[in-house]
């Protein structure tokens, strides 16, 4: 999950993205391409997007080779997950008051057979 806002003033009109993560927010960051006007802690977080991806894409594990100080957890194994921010952190259960939420009211999502 992505939880970094852009820290410098890249939205130009767009102010209802000035510090929140927007649609979108993490492509500089991933493709390192406004590099120049990035933080310290801007390219930290630019540095381990790209080397976990980079990662991902060369061997299909994000962690190999050492990527950072953090494994980044598979899917549905722990229900943890990496969240993208500086400093980078493990967290459980994404979403989960949301989704306590909804199963609350009892709604349930129809699955459609393709």
């Amino acid at each position: 999950v992505f939880g970094f806002p852009l820290d410098f003033d890249g939205w130009e009109n767009e102010t209802f993205c000035n510090n929140h993560v927007c649609h979108a927010g993490e492509l500089p960051y991933t493709f390192e391409s406004t590099w120049v006007n990035f933080t310290d802690a801007g390219r930290r977080v630019s540095t381990s997007m790209a080397t976990y991806w980079t990662n991902f894409a060369k061997s299909h594990n994000p962690n190999q080779p050492v990527a950072g100080s953090l494994i980044w957890p598979e899917a549905n194994v722990n229900k943890s997950y990496l969240y993208f921010q500086d400093p980078l952190d493990i967290r459980k259960y994404y979403l989960k008051d949301d989704c306590d939420f909804w199963d609350k009211i009892g709604y349930k999502t129809k699955r459609f057979n393709v």
